[in-house]
């Protein structure tokens, strides 16, 4: 009797090892971005990327954080429609409340081949929630707007600590999550289906004025386009008229539409804003700059 409890004891050990085994080796999240290829996308195109998730059964987040590389050079992830400051679009109800994101660039991220450091730009998102949630399918979807012709990869950035993860509602990192990249690839080079504009940006006048006064910049102006002006290449919030009226200092640029599949990105004009710069105490190597109809200079009494 007792070898057969000794040997039930070690039946139920082995069991339990093999069952832990299995459970540490499962993988609780993959999270996948899509790909997209096509021999008849053309520069100035707008591509539509899925960003799915697939979690295993018992598994639920409180606190979701990624980070997609793309290369600046040949895509140009593009807002809603409706808000210049987001960047996912159909968001899973889910998850819809408070998810944030946004596009830039970092220059303190540890490489990610095959970006390097002036070609790697970043989609971020992040989402909190007290409640947790479980959820399969479409997370969100990102847009591009094609730049240049070829295959180019959209990568998680797994290189920097803390850049995608997953966490439960008592704020502990979820172990074994699976990242999947994605890739667009653009037809040949030439006419396709999307041509971008031949067109520039006008100004109403000068672009380098005194501090109070502005320029009007008018971009290409059609039926059924859509604006979003830029200032150092970020999105000016509520831009999104065909003109824009410029009093600071900055590059424009603006992102005209066509409808949701065809975009292009009119080249950048320069504003300078002068403000006035007259010191108390005048020095022959001072510059004197001054905005305004007349300046009276008086070297007082004695002086010539």
């Amino acid at each position: 009797m007792k070898h057969l409890i000794t040997r039930a004891k070690v039946l139920l050990l082995i069991h339990f090892s093999l069952w832990f085994t299995n459970l540490s080796a499962q993988t609780n999240i993959t999270t996948t971005i899509g790909s997209y290829n096509s021999s008849t996308c053309a520069v100035g195109d707008t591509i539509v990327l899925p960003v799915s998730i697939n979690m295993a059964p018992g598994i639920s987040v409180g606190a979701i954080a990624l980070t997609i590389d793309f290369d600046n050079t040949k895509l140009l992830c593009i807002p809603t429609a409706t808000n210049s400051g987001v960047y996912a679009t159909q968001v899973n109800p889910m998850v819809a409340a408070g998810f944030l994101s946004n596009v830039t660039f970092f220059s303190n991220q540890n490489p990610n081949p095959p970006y390097s450091a002036s070609t790697r730009n970043q989609f971020r998102a992040v989402w909190f929630n007290l409640v947790p949630v479980a959820f399969n399918g479409l997370m969100f979807n990102l847009r591009f707007v094609v730049l240049s012709t070829g295959s180019s990869t959209v990568k998680w950035d797994l290189a920097t600590p803390g850049n995608c993860e997953y966490a439960d509602e008592l704020a502990d990192l979820i172990s074994n999550c699976d990242f999947t990249d994605g890739n667009i690839t653009c037809g040949s080079a030439g006419i396709g289906p999307c041509a971008p504009l031949n067109a520039s940006i006008t100004p109403s006048g000068p672009t380098t004025f005194c501090q109070g006064d502005s320029v009007t910049l008018e971009a290409y102006i059609s039926a059924g386009l859509t604006y979003q002006w830029r200032n150092n290449g970020t999105n000016i919030p509520g831009a999104t008229n065909a003109t824009f009226v410029a009093s600071n200092t900055g590059s424009y640029s603006v992102l005209i539409t066509d409808g949701s599949t065809c975009s292009s990105l009119l080249a950048p004009v320069p504003v300078t804003t002068i403000f006035n710069s007259i010191n108390n105490n005048l020095f022959p190597t001072d510059t004197l700059l001054h905005c305004g109809d007349s300046l009276v200079l008086d070297a007082g009494t004695g002086y010539t």
